[in-house]
């Protein structure tokens, strides 16, 4: 992970809130993307938008909370946009774990933006 990783993933980590179980393999957390988030810097002038990246760093600390390990992210197996994520919205991040009992972990992210669909995302996630 180089520094501008690390950065955006403090920054991220510093707006998530909510980051609960909510039972079965289920888990939720919310992040309000203020203008000032780190990852709108190029992306783009004038209608700032939340990279994937940072979407994918996103399903990782959540998991990381939740499972309380570090995790890296081994692959990604499925992604799909359907919406931005844009400045001044909520993004809520809703994961089930598929398979937990081997290594790589999967699971299931949904995105949602202000309430709405915004990205589907089945990952492997490994310990380190």
């Amino acid at each position: 992970m180089n520094s501008n990783d690390s950065m955006l993933a403090q920054a991220l980590q510093t707006r998530l809130q909510n980051c609960r179980s909510t039972g079965e393999g289920l888990s939720e957390s919310t992040i309000f993307f203020d203008r000032n988030y780190p990852g709108f810097d190029g992306h783009f002038e004038g209608n700032p938008v939340v990279p994937g990246v940072c979407i994918f760093q996103w399903v990782r600390i959540h998991l990381q909370q939740i499972l309380g390990r570090e995790l890296t992210l081994a692959g990604i197996d499925q992604c799909r946009f359907r919406k931005p994520l844009l400045a001044e919205m909520t993004g809520t991040c809703r994961i089930k774990i598929l398979d937990i009992e081997n290594d790589p972990i999967c699971v299931q992210a949904d995105i949602l933006s202000d309430g709405e669909p915004a990205c589907r995302i089945k990952a492997r996630l490994v310990a380190r």
